[in-house]
């Protein structure tokens, strides 16, 4: 991905160094800031950009593309491995090891299924049982964390 990423940025002419430095920068910033932060971060270093319109969008991009090729890689992983859920639509659970910092996912909370995604291997999640959707969390997480309480 990087790699690619450092290509593109030649390839558009926003900056003259070589694809590994290019990944080295890349790979300080973070996938949370907005185009004009990555922009301000590179420019603090010693690296050398063109820091247009096109190019700050195109770092404000980044991210989408990142999380773009992440599903696209837990997708061939699931289907190499055909991982099965344990789980069933409507399950009510107990969390017995905190699932996130997110108060409704801490130890000691009731959730329930509200759906499986098989393509991604996730489970949602919620405290309401007739929520459609929820917290999204893959199969492994859910069910060595959690116990059933009902099914």
């Amino acid at each position: 991905m990087y790699v690619d990423f450092a290509k593109e940025i030649i390839e558009n002419q926003y900056s003259e160094y070589d694809e590994e430095s290019i990944i080295e920068d890349l790979k300080e910033l973070s996938w949370h800031d907005s185009g004009f932060e990555k922009a301000k971060k590179l420019e603090d270093g010693c690296a050398s950009y063109e820091f247009t319109g096109d190019f700050i969008d195109w770092l404000d991009n980044m991210a989408c593309e990142r999380d773009y090729i992440l599903k696209e890689n837990v997708k061939m992983w699931v289907k190499a491995h055909n991982p099965q859920p344990k789980l069933e639509k409507g399950d009510q659970l107990k969390i017995n090891e905190s699932l996130s910092r997110t108060p409704d996912l801490k130890k000691d909370s009731v959730v329930y299924i509200t759906g499986i995604n098989m393509e991604q291997a996730y489970y949602t999640i919620s405290s309401d049982p007739d929520k459609n959707g929820g917290y999204v969390l893959d199969f492994e997480k859910v069910e060595s964390k959690c116990e059933i309480l009902s099914q």
